[in-house]
């Protein structure tokens, strides 16, 4: 598995980056991707972030006859993706959907009051400021993670 440092939205907790651990307490090791290409890739590689060049990498990455998971949800409605090196390998793609009992979890969190808004909300607009809002997303990656967009005009 490879893993690498993430940012999280943790300055509430205290901290600015967080590392999971969790992969390594089951076994799994921490590994340069050039090593896992040597090695002849993963039999199975998990996509979190769901853009072309992730997506590519992951099938770069797969070992032949393996599978790529991907539930990372792209920006854009259709992706380039190396599908010739996808069939050459045998690889499985499996793309995954939104799941509702994800929505329940975090409205509990919001209920519980566990999450601070916030700090997950970083941009706030007007509706009619929205279809600028959207085209700025590609842009602007890493400054906006959610929009808090007003129905009723409220202040940006």
């Amino acid at each position: 598995m490879v893993m690498r440092w993430t940012q999280w939205p943790t300055s509430a907790l205290g901290s600015g980056m967080y590392w999971d651990n969790r992969p390594r307490l089951i076994g799994f090791q921490l590994l340069p991707p050039s090593s896992v290409r040597k090695a002849g890739g993963f039999e199975v590689v998990i996509d979190g972030v769901g853009n072309q060049q992730s997506i590519s990498q992951s099938i770069q990455l797969c070992k032949p006859g393996g599978r790529v998971v991907v539930y990372g949800v792209p920006l854009q409605g259709e992706l380039a993706l190396p599908v010739l090196e996808a069939f050459r390998k045998d690889l499985s793609l499996h793309i995954s959907r939104l799941y509702p009992r994800s929505f329940d979890a975090g409205f509990a969190l919001l209920q519980r009051r566990q999450l601070d808004l916030e700090t997950v909300i970083t941009t706030r607009i007007r509706l009619a400021q929205a279809p600028e809002a959207i085209r700025d997303l590609s842009e602007r990656r890493g400054e906006m993670i959610k929009i808090l967009i007003d129905p009723r005009g409220g202040e940006t």
